[in-house]
């Protein structure tokens, strides 16, 4: 074979060869990992901080409780969750201090007494017609002066310090009686608030309006 016609002839093999192979599949691309995701640090203001013990002082531990009254009948609550401490001078009662703080979340209406309206009124307790607890989640007392009573039993004092509720800070004073036993108080109080001056003005139904007095109960031991 003449070699013209010999590498024509090859040439032709070689076209053939190549238009037959099919082309190669391109590569899958990987996908990328997903980074891994960044825990959010809670903003510390934002956190319910308790109560700190000072050096010396006693854990209170009882009940803090309430009646809200309507012209047609009344509800008991009580608060499940805070804590405080009651501080002595002296080993005495006398120029001593007590401090709680109460988580408002925490309100529950008519332990034993329970119907199926309650859960809708713990919540409607929990809005901002009443404690408003998601701007508000702390009520506090700090005492500024327990003074003994001279004119009534030897076990009564007379307590004055600052309420906070829903934010807003008033000057109270009201009557006590604390005894000691062990070394440890043992106390309860009763505290009449206006709720109107802590900016709870829900009035309730026309026909049956929410009294604006509220008499908080504490009985509290060390």
């Amino acid at each position: 074979m003449p070699k013209i016609f010999l590498s024509t002839f090859i040439f032709a093999i070689l076209v053939a060869f190549v238009a037959c192979t099919p082309p190669t599949a391109p590569k899958e691309k990987t996908a990328p990992k997903p980074e891994p995701k960044k825990e959010i640090p809670t903003n510390p203001t934002t956190q319910k901080k308790e109560v700190e013990l000072p050096p010396g002082a006693m854990v209170l531990r009882g009940d803090i409780t309430f009646v809200g009254r309507k012209v047609i009948g009344s509800h008991d609550f009580v608060f499940k969750k805070w804590t405080g401490y009651a501080q002595l001078k002296d080993e005495k009662i006398a120029g001593g201090s007590i401090r709680f703080q109460i988580e408002t979340a925490s309100v529950v209406a008519d332990e034993g007494n329970r119907s199926k309206w309650t859960p809708k009124l713990e919540a409607h307790m929990k809005d901002p017609d009443f404690f408003h607890v998601e701007k508000f989640p702390t009520a506090t007392f700090s005492s500024s002066n327990i003074a003994a009573e001279t004119t009534n039993s030897a076990n009564t004092y007379r307590i004055s310090g600052t309420l906070n509720i829903k934010g807003i800070s008033k000057e109270v004073t009201f009557p006590a009686v604390i005894t000691m036993e062990n070394g440890k108080p043992n106390a309860s109080a009763e505290i009449t608030i206006n709720r109107q001056d802590f900016g709870i003005k829900y009035p309730g139904k026309p026909d049956n309006l929410i009294q604006d007095n509220v008499v908080i109960t504490i009985k509290a031991k060390g």
